[in-house]
């Protein structure tokens, strides 16, 4: 259905372009190293950008390109007789074409193909620290970690060029260091920690983006602090979020982008205490690649506080984290 609708936004704009099906005449195959902006600046006159420029008029009668700044070796490029002229391809490169609409539906059908599902592997490494006190003894402690790594897993599915979906699977391993205060040991000082959950992400425009997710996650919490030792649970917490994210930069390939994560953490009961409902909140600056209209790697970085209290403590957790995203396709169509 998406290829249908592209083809009727390009009839549209064609339409409205002043540009007719007839006066697309030639054909220019791609050759290595070619690019779409080079080849259109540097040989036909007239403005390129806008709204009669010669950039729109060729993407107008060209939906088939996904990614303006990477077209490949062997694509094909419907042109008219007079861009095709200009470029000085009428009679050598550029290949008669009897039948547009037909040609450019196949170039649709046959060169264009999309994925329907992914999976996306984030390795990440963060320095957290947990700041608490204890509400029976009013004793205080500041603990942060040594060690704390994990991988991030998601099976993504794309449902059209604007949402898709994911299932989520996270393990990570964290290891405190020893109290700076010698007259305190750590208990439970190393932890597995695991985050099952789903969202869904929606384009708004092409650098916009919302997204919501529900997660169960377990979360550390300071259990107690006394004048001899601290102890450190990890609690299964309840989680739904929400998330919006910009590009704030995009050339070619490549993009910077601000992303802000909210998440409102459930109230959650263990053996000896209840923890409270709370609310984090994670501000995040990545670079992203992407190719053929799909994301191939991105670096993150990001910081995190979560004031979210039990019981017997108070507390508040502040993390720093660097990931790295790498996205796979797992099944392929063409249309």
């Amino acid at each position: 259905m998406g290829y249908s609708f592209r083809i009727f936004v390009s009839t549209i704009c064609i339409a409205l372009l002043g540009v007719s099906s007839s006066s697309v005449a030639y054909i220019y195959v791609v050759k290595p190293h070619d690019k779409l902006s080079k080849i259109i600046g540097f040989y036909i006159p007239g403005p390129v950008w806008g709204k009669n420029g010669s950039f729109t008029k060729i993407l107008a009668q060209n939906p088939h390109i996904k990614n303006v700044n990477k077209i490949l070796p062997g694509e094909k490029i419907f042109l008219t007789a007079e861009q095709a002229e200009a470029i000085g391809m009428a009679t050598n490169t550029a290949v008669a074409c009897e039948d547009h609409s037909r040609k450019i539906a196949s170039v649709n059908e046959s060169t264009v193909d999309d994925s329907d599902t992914s999976l996306e592997l984030i390795p990440f490494t963060s320095m957290t620290s947990l700041n608490a006190t204890d509400l029976s003894t009013g004793a205080h402690a500041v603990i942060s970690s040594n060690i704390f790594a994990g991988l991030d897993a998601r099976f993504l599915q794309h449902w059209n060029e604007a949402i898709k979906t994911y299932f989520k699977a996270k393990l990570s391993y964290i290891s405190f260091e020893k109290p700076n205060s010698n007259t305190k040991t750590l208990e439970d000082s190393n932890k597995f920690l695991t985050t099952f959950g789903m969202g869904e992400t929606t384009k708004v425009t092409d650098r916009f983006n919302i997204g919501v997710s529900a997660e169960i996650e377990k979360n550390l919490f300071i259990r107690a602090v006394s004048s001899s030792s601290i102890t450190v649970d990890s609690v299964l917490t309840p989680t739904i979020g929400a998330k919006i994210s910009y590009d704030l930069i995009k050339l070619n390939a490549f993009s910077l982008n601000a992303s802000g994560l909210c998440e409102y953490k459930l109230p959650a009961k263990t053996d000896g205490y209840e923890t409270k409902s709370g609310v984090s909140y994670e501000g995040i600056m990545s670079v992203k690649q992407t190719i053929n209209g799909e994301d191939k790697y991105e670096v993150s970085f990001g910081a995190s506080t979560r004031p979210q209290n039990t019981t017997l403590t108070d507390q508040t957790e502040t993390a720093y984290t660097m990931s790295l995203r790498f996205l796979f396709p797992l099944r392929r169509h063409e249309k």
